[in-house]
């Protein structure tokens, strides 16, 4: 490894970071034959390379996309920023999936409890 290398991990779930590309390839490979020894298989639909840090916005613009990649993890979605000064940051907001979910639930719990009786 040349660059540098990140792991973040909650519960059964983490996110690595490669500087290059080809490093994070070559994990994914890795990881893959690591963990066919144990029986286990990577969800591929949860799986994905993607460009993220600072230069993904100066990258994503000359490929002609308008928007860097984002990403969900414990609940939240995390994408490229920048602070007030300027700088990269890393920002995040609660995910799409988790807020429909808790608005799914809080209408059925009203619906379910609208017509109860109060008593004083």
């Amino acid at each position: 490894m040349q660059g540098q290398a990140y792991i973040v991990r909650y519960a059964d779930n983490f996110v690595c970071c490669f500087q290059n590309k080809s490093e994070a390839e070559q994990f994914f490979h890795l990881l893959k034959l690591r963990l066919k020894k144990f029986n286990i298989e990577i969800a591929e639909d949860k799986t994905k390379i993607i460009p993220f840090g600072r230069f993904a916005e100066q990258n994503a613009k000359q490929k002609g996309r308008s928007k860097t990649a984002t990403f969900d993890f414990p609940g939240f979605t995390h994408y490229c920023g920048k602070s007030k000064q300027g700088k990269f940051r890393v920002k995040w907001k609660s995910s799409r999936k988790e807020v429909q979910g808790k608005l799914k639930e809080t209408k059925e719990w009203l619906k379910k409890n609208r017509n109860l009786s109060i008593f004083i």
